[in-house]
């Protein structure tokens, strides 16, 4: 679990030293700002991390209304203020018009790379990067709670700049349970449901509580990652290679298959299409398969020290 004020590289090179790991990855970049659960994937497992990060992720996020800065999150500066203030129902409808396909546009501070070079690292020296929208998918969206965040309050915790003109009026704070799709900014979302209301909006906080199969109820916190992995103990906390990919169909391959799966080549295939999760019949995970009508089944992965044979 990524704690706040960390980079998710930051989690991937306090694992990969703890382990002396040659390869160490992670699915899904989170802000500094954020924390929840982040992946990680050390050894041969990094090569499920392409189908992780296409999974489902779901977030609890804190939008506050009233201020937007050119991070859309409290890290950056302000670039505007609104005096006007959502209603219950005007914000429940807007964020029941938000589930679906849409386009959005990723925030300048991001880490999309744009001709080898990062959007962020791009806008930090005033060169506005040029970002195209992408089309997201939000699976859910509900409001879980509404608080106002008095003046005091904003003070209180080091956002005296949060405040309004007179340095007394507080914030509207919706906090939101969001399932989407891979891709999607949940900075931007802020943004976008601020202006959509008529107002301005920024992201206050962001944890997210899962990616595909793994729920932050189970999530284990770096600190204690660290130590189990440089005490030994890594079996202790970690999940078998094919847990990252259990959403997707499995498939049980026969000897003769199995040699010719591991070896690169294609099997006879008539069942499910798709990315598939193959096996073989000892109940060794193999690898992903992706299965085409007419075609059978090809290799996409093989896991190392499967290539060579069958039992």
């Amino acid at each position: 679990m990524k704690p706040r004020r960390l980079t998710s590289s930051g989690v991937v090179s306090a694992i990969k030293r703890a382990g002396r790991f040659g390869r160490v990855g992670h699915a899904g970049t989170l802000d500094p700002l954020a924390d929840g659960v982040l992946p990680i994937a050390v050894g041969g497992a990094t090569r499920m991390i392409d189908f992780l990060h296409r999974q489902p992720k779901r977030y609890l996020a804190w939008v506050m209304f009233g201020v937007e800065t050119d991070t859309h999150d409290l890290e950056g500066e302000m670039v505007a203020r609104s005096p006007r203030v959502p209603g219950t129902s005007t914000l429940r409808a807007a964020v029941a018009a938000m589930v679906g396909k849409q386009s959005q546009w990723p925030p300048a501070y991001s880490a999309i790379k744009i001709g080898g070079q990062r959007a962020y690292d791009l806008a930090r020296r005033g060169d506005a990067p040029k970002l195209a929208p992408r089309t997201i998918e939000i699976h859910s969206l509900d409001i879980i709670d509404i608080a106002w965040w008095s003046g005091e309050d904003l003070v209180a915790v080091g956002l005296a700049r949060m405040t309004g003109e007179s340095g007394n009026r507080g914030r509207l704070v919706a906090a939101l349970d969001i399932g989407c799709g891979a891709g999607t900014y949940i900075r931007s979302l802020a943004r976008d449901l601020g202006r959509g209301l008529g107002t301005v909006a920024c992201l206050a906080g962001l944890r997210r509580t899962g990616v595909g199969p793994f729920a932050v109820g189970r999530a284990v916190p770096l600190d204690e990652a660290v130590d189990a992995i440089a005490g030994g103990y890594l079996e202790a906390i970690a999940y078998p290679a094919d847990q990252a990919v259990l959403p997707y169909p499995g498939a049980v391959l026969g000897p003769a298959a199995h040699r010719r799966f591991v070896n690169g080549n294609h099997v006879a295939w008539d069942a499910a299409s798709g990315n598939l999760r193959v096996y073989g019949n000892d109940g060794a995970f193999l690898g992903m398969g992706e299965a085409v009508a007419g075609t059978g089944l090809r290799p996409r992965i093989v896991m190392p020290g499967q290539a060579g044979g069958a039992p």
